[in-house]
């Protein structure tokens, strides 16, 4: 995960315990099936995602970014953090990825199989959770 984030957003990041995101923070979902299926949780600090956004879309600012434009490199954030864990899963078949979206109910560490927590050097934190299951088909 540290490597996504030091390609993608070029930001630095340090496995860390203590790290915990504020009360200011979105949690973005995605769901996934595949062997095995669950969804995974993403949780950071609006500023973080501002600094990390401004980085990612080539902004000269953070306070360039729109609140929209947060909330975007919220759920792209996660799709990339989550695409990337399941890659190195061993797994006999690939994955299909929900698309991810802003959910206050997104997996957390209570419940979650695994969980890390992340600080970047950019300032803040990040939580990425992940809980296994079998879900149903996507009826899409």
């Amino acid at each position: 995960m540290p490597d996504v984030l030091e390609t993608m957003f070029f930001a630095m990041a340090a496995e860390s315990e203590q790290a915990r995101a504020g009360d200011d923070a979105l949690s973005v979902r995605v769901c996934f099936r595949g062997s095995p299926s669950g969804c995974f949780g993403l949780k950071t600090d609006r500023s973080t995602l501002s600094t990390l956004g401004a980085a990612f879309l080539g902004k000269l600012s953070e306070d360039e970014m729109t609140p929209a434009e947060v909330a975007q490199t919220a759920c792209e954030l996660a799709n990339i953090v989550c695409g990337s864990v399941l890659s190195e899963a061993e797994s006999d078949s690939g994955f299909d990825l929900d698309e991810p979206a802003i959910d206050p109910g997104a997996p957390d560490e209570n419940g979650s199989a695994y969980s890390a927590f992340f600080e970047l050097d950019t300032g803040g934190a990040l939580e990425i959770h992940f809980r296994f299951a079998e879900l149903e088909a996507n009826p899409s």
